[in-house]
């Protein structure tokens, strides 16, 4: 009988951003232990444990220097190769690693982000080339102790890897395994089964396409939504005036936008005004007059980038021009000492708009809307002909 082949495999690795070194752009890594994966096999589901006798791993490729730091798996063009595996050892029940980063242009962006602590998900593929069937509890999963295997490669990747998940890549490299059956294992077992239960190959490869789709979409899914929190917490703390390392510890604390905007608004009670930064609006005497002309002159550029404004208005406006209604809605409300955090966007908004009756305060988000409409509008009546001049008089 042949033996069953197996795809290469991937599972989550970890790593300590600590441990990062700027100048030789070094990274140690724990690229997997012996802890029990759920796996997906020819008889449903199973636990897999990788042995880490020294005897059973396959360390060469490891060890050699010149095993590849890839991109998520991707394997197809040199680009995808973003660095080198040192060094790597077996450490009591872990497999570790020291990962050396390239010097390209292309890579720096990517190391920044492991040294910000934007990328904190680590990847390994390897390849199974023994398997033994273990004794398993009664109700519990088969569980099979991989005896031989190889690792060959270390990536990192936007979201951990789903253990169930081949290594994403265009290969169709498949490899024989020698499987040790204890009382029923895989080879036995799928000899059993009726033939309208075995999947054909088109069936598998269909599965695996459709699960790493699955894959793929979430890793994006999860990048986007990670970019969006980080954008909008560096926004916030800019409004602010308050130093970067604020927006960095928040984004690597992976606090919510909302906890994010409560902890800067303390950040922010905290700072002596006399100290801000010199185009900082202050809310003082005449601090909303200046908020909503400065507001109010960011949507008209918005609406009208050739409106002529002084360049002193232009560079004061430059502070809000980023902001998107909602935001300046909630701008507005938090320079009347109104606390957002917590709040919805509907109610955000309808704050705004309504006012603080609880403080017997008005809003200036509508006094600001209605100013900016009537400059458009006193502009754009201003700009048309007067057709009617030849047949009417002033009266």
């Amino acid at each position: 009988m042949s033996k069953p082949k197996l795809k290469p495999l991937s599972i989550l690795g970890t790593f300590n951003r600590s441990s990062f070194d700027s100048e030789t752009r070094t990274i140690e890594v724990i690229c997997t232990t012996d802890a029990p994966v759920v796996r997906y096999g020819w008889d449903g589901n199973y636990n897999e444990v990788l042995s880490m006798d020294p005897a059973h791993v396959r360390m060469e490729r490891f060890t050699s220097g010149a095993a590849p730091l890839l991109n998520a798996h991707n394997r197809s063009e040199l680009g995808d190769v973003i660095g080198v595996i040192e060094r790597a050892w077996l450490e009591g029940n872990k497999l570790m690693a020291v990962v050396r980063f390239s010097d390209r242009e292309n890579v720096k962006d990517i190391v920044k982000d492991v040294a910000d602590g934007i990328l904190k998900s680590l990847s390994i593929g390897y390849k199974v080339l023994k398997i033994e069937e273990t004794k398993a509890e009664s109700g519990k999963l088969p569980t099979y102790k991989v005896i031989d295997w190889e690792p060959y490669e270390v990536s990192f990747v936007p979201v951990p890897a789903d253990p169930n998940a081949v290594v994403r890549s265009n290969t169709s490299e498949e490899n024989e395994i020698e499987f040790i059956p204890l009382s029923r294992g895989i080879e036995n077992s799928s000899t059993n089964k009726k033939d309208s239960e075995i999947m054909t190959e088109e069936q598998i490869i269909a599965a695996q396409k459709a699960e790493n789709e699955k894959i793929a979409k979430a890793q994006k899914d999860a990048q986007a939504i990670e970019r969006s929190r980080a954008k909008e917490i560096r926004e916030s703390v800019k409004t602010f005036h308050l130093g970067e390392e604020v927006a960095e510890r928040l984004i690597e604390e992976g606090v919510s936008i909302e906890e994010a905007r409560a902890q800067i608004q303390v950040e922010f009670a905290k700072k002596d005004p006399s100290k801000g930064a010199s185009n900082h609006i202050s809310v003082g005497k005449d601090g909303a007059d200046k908020f909503r002309e400065a507001a109010g002159d960011a949507l008209l550029l918005r609406a009208d980038p050739t409106a002529k404004l002084s360049d002193e208005r232009i560079a004061t406006a430059r502070e809000f021009r980023g902001m998107s209604q909602l935001r300046l809605a909630e701008e507005s409300l938090i320079r009347q000492g109104v606390k957002t955090s917590g709040m919805s966007p509907r109610e955000i908004a309808q704050a705004a708009l309504e006012g603080n009756r609880g403080a017997h305060t008005t809003s200036d988000f509508p006094i600001l809307l209605g100013s900016t409409f009537n400059r458009t509008l006193r502009a754009a009546y201003q700009e048309r002909e007067r057709t009617f001049m030849p047949f009417s008089r002033r009266a």
